[in-house]
């Protein structure tokens, strides 16, 4: 991610989510989409160019492309140089690119009448970028450098192992190497720029202080002028699964629990995401109050659904405490209570633990409804991976009707396919990965609330 200006955190007036309709989809005739949701008064305006373009679109031995794209679009072009960007956001104005497995997101925080400006340099630096081979030369050394520091972080060291054995021998399972990064040349990026970077595979969403007539007459003035093209089609990533554990001398051991789960466009993703609320979402989750608080077996441990375009990954995350000797014990017993915990939610959902789900989303969609920034992302991701921008106060309609039933039968459905696992650090103690197949297939057992299934019980 490159960021420049000043980070702002703005407030705007609170919003009665029962009238927060979805915005209407303006499509330009280059097939740029445009969705834009007015908030008079707020005294600025959030801005975000979403682009089909992420991670998992590096061809093979050049993992890293994708962000090094975004990172030189921000060298600017003949018509505004890097300096001349840097003075623009010194004025309050921030811009930003984020490059992500599935997507690459331009941002930008700006007072209304700087609108046209940032919407002038989105449009240049994509039409005619400078790719300048010292900029690009900076930009390798700072990408190798950040993949030298990732390699100390056990968490980004866990995500890697995890996504190469999830998605095995595909783009999207791959991780960039300072040798991928070293063979991107100027005539990689033009490629990619050419082939990706096209009206049809983007989303504009603008949310704050612009009308909906004038943001759209801004967007055709400045990115209607791109040149209309195909977007490529994407191959969907299939769910491989398997097992992934490097031996590291740490004072902590990491692990992640991956299931294939509903995607994005799934009528199932809003009782996989109350499933991941109900396990690990809080720390009055299932597996925070059985792992961590009544056992004591982990200093962290969360459940959560990532939904995406083709498919989903619900994720479990555990980590042990600081002294792994004497904690392989807990390591023994940590997985077998886990497997325990995910299989009991397909047949035990209680009343309670539904409600509370239920009231834990409600505060995030009405804290979220309250800004620009949330309401942006949330319009542009929907927009480009569901094809339309979705309406809050339904999707909020839909999680007050899903019923313990429903989770049961997801929780069917993701835990009776193959995991994926990875674990970092010291591994004594952990089970095999056929040991973990044979408990994620076991029978679960009815429990009362104040005692858990006697075969799981820790270890002395």
């Amino acid at each position: 991610m490159l960021r420049f200006g000043i980070p702002t955190v703005p407030q705007t007036k609170d919003r009665n989510m029962t009238n927060a309709k979805a915005p209407q989809v303006t499509t330009l005739p280059n097939g740029l989409r445009i969705v834009v949701d007015e908030r008079p008064g707020s005294g600025f305006v959030n801005m975000g160019l979403y682009l089909m373009y992420g991670n998992m679109d590096d061809p093979q031995g050049l993992e890293g492309l994708s962000c090094m794209v975004g990172d030189m679009l921000m060298w600017g072009s003949p018509s505004y140089s890097r300096k001349n960007i840097l003075d623009f956001c010194k004025n309050g104005n921030e811009i930003f690119v984020v490059t992500e497995t599935e997507h690459t997101h331009f941002m930008a925080t700006v007072f209304p009448e700087n609108l046209e400006n940032a919407l002038s340099i989105f449009t240049s630096v994509i039409q005619n970028p400078l790719l300048l081979q010292e900029s690009l030369a900076y930009e390798k050394h700072m990408a190798m450098q950040n993949i030298k520091r990732s390699r100390e972080n056990p968490k980004a060291v866990l995500a890697g192992l995890l996504k190469a054995i999830a998605f095995k021998d595909q783009s999207v399972g791959r991780t960039a190497s300072e040798e991928s990064i070293s063979r991107i040349t100027r005539e990689h990026l033009a490629a990619q720029l050419e082939a990706f970077y096209v009206p049809s595979a983007m989303v504009l969403a603008i949310s704050g202080d612009k009308d909906k007539e004038s943001a759209i007459a801004l967007a055709t003035k400045t990115l209607g002028t791109l040149p209309t093209k195909a977007a490529p089609v994407r191959t969907a990533p299939i769910f491989v699964g398997g097992d992934s554990r490097l031996a590291q001398d740490r004072s902590q051991t990491g692990i992640r629990l991956a299931f294939p789960s509903p995607g994005i466009n799934d009528s199932d993703r809003h009782a996989a995401i109350m499933l991941g609320q109900i396990l690990g979402g809080s720390m009055d989750s299932r597996l925070f109050l059985e792992v961590r608080e009544k056992r004591g077996l982990v200093y962290g441990i969360s459940a959560s659904n990532l939904a995406m375009q083709h498919g989903g990954l619900f994720v479990v995350a555990a980590g042990t405490g600081d002294d792994a000797k004497a904690e392989s014990k807990n390591i023994e017993t940590m997985i077998p209570v886990i497997c325990h915990e995910l299989l009991d939610t397909t047949r035990n959902i209680t009343p309670e633990e539904l409600q509370r789900a239920q009231n834990s989303i409600r505060m995030s969609f009405a804290q979220a409804n309250c800004s620009s920034a949330s309401m942006c992302a949330f319009m542009g991701t929907t927009t480009l991976l569901a094809g339309q921008p979705r309406e809050r106060s339904e999707s909020l309609r839909i999680y007050q009707t899903v019923t313990p039933e429903d989770i049961n039968r997801v929780a069917q459905r993701i835990f009776s396919a193959k995991p994926a696992f990875a674990a970092v650090g010291p591994l004594e103690g952990l089970p095999s990965y056929e040991e973990i197949l044979r408990l994620m297939q076991k029978e679960p057992q009815k429990k009362t609330p104040d005692s858990p299934a006697p075969s799981m019980a820790p270890r002395s």
